[in-house]
């Protein structure tokens, strides 16, 4: 669902952080073409997105920087922690997209491919 794209306020309790969690890193769309009615293809959509199960070093520097990773672009020059997070969640979203299927858990995008 595209709300699962959306921002929601969740709080520990243990520790009284506050975060807002997106519910996916990524959706798919089907498209579907004037006159058909099966989909005639697949859209990805990909998110720069926290869901809480990140690694400690990036909810950290989410807790020290409230707009990340939606940060403005104005800035091209990042810092070391900057880089080092949105390099640690790229690859934390990718391992959680695009992980083998296993017996029907989860997804792969060459099971969207069409045989040729």
């Amino acid at each position: 669902m595209l709300n699962d794209f959306s921002t929601k306020l969740d709080s520990d309790p243990a520790t009284g952080l506050e975060q807002r969690f997106c519910g996916a890193h990524a959706l798919l769309a089907d498209v579907f073409y004037e006159g058909e009615k099966t989909p005639g293809s697949v859209i990805l959509f990909l998110k720069p997105s926290l869901m809480g199960d990140e690694t400690f070093d990036v909810l950290q520097y989410r807790q020290q920087h409230a707009e990340f990773p939606q940060e403005p672009t104005g800035d091209q020059y990042f810092d070391e922690a900057q880089w080092e997070s949105y390099r640690a969640l790229g690859e934390h979203v990718s391992a959680k997209v695009f992980r083998a299927c296993r017996d029907g858990d989860g997804w792969s995008p060459s099971s969207m491919v069409k045989p040729a």
